[in-house]
This record gives structure tokens, sequence and C-alpha cells, in this order.
């Protein structure tokens, strides 16, 4: 049986092991951010670890990135411990920056502003 792969619609998204896996490129390296059901769930996990790992400017993004797949929101069915867990597990951000951009996320949030 020839199985077609699902379109990619969502930057940092790919199809792998019939689930959509969130990836994040990072130091020349990629870190793999997990497995899920639905693509705009990974969408968003690709999303929010650049946020933390890059700031909440997508300009200081890597160059094939030319915006965020959803603009920065509460609303999420993945805990955003499990993905700021394994930034911190990979080492691409230290504990202290984490601390003030996942504070400028919120804030962002709470104001409803754009980045």
């Amino acid at each position: 049986m020839n199985a077609e792969q699902p379109t990619r619609r969502y930057s940092g998204v790919t199809w792998h092991a019939k689930k959509w896996l969130a990836k994040l490129r990072h130091n020349g390296k990629d870190l793999n951010l997990g497995h899920y059901e639905d693509p705009e769930d990974a969408a968003w996990v690709a999303d929010f670890a650049r946020y933390m790992c890059f700031g909440l400017n997508p300009v200081n993004w890597h160059h094939n990135t030319k915006k965020p797949n959803f603009p920065p929101r509460i609303s999420w069915s993945i805990p955003r411990v499990v993905i700021l867990k394994r930034l911190l597990s990979a080492q691409t951000i230290s504990v202290e920056v984490l601390e003030r951009r996942l504070a400028e996320y919120d804030s962002l949030i709470e104001h409803n502003v754009r980045p």
C-alpha cells in the first residue's frame, strides 16, 4: 500500500511516523519537539519554541521562517512545560533568558498585542 504523505502547511512541521513532527533548527541542528496528531498543535509548538529561543520578533528567526504560523496565544492543548523542558534539556536557551521571554510572551497575550 502506497499511502500519500499529507501536505505540509506549516513552518517547522513535517510528516513523520504517521504523525506531525514539530522541529526547531538551532545552532545548525534540528531539535525534535515531539509528534502530534494535529498539524496545528505541532505548528503551535514550533512557533512557541521559536518565540522562546529567538525572541518575539520573527525578524530574529531563521531566514527560512518568513513569519510565525500563529500569533502568541494562551489557548493550546499541549502543556507549555513539555516544550520548555525540551528546550532546556537540549541547552538551546538559558533559564534566565527563558524566564524573561516567557514573561514577555505572557504579557503580549494579556494585552492582546501582536509582535
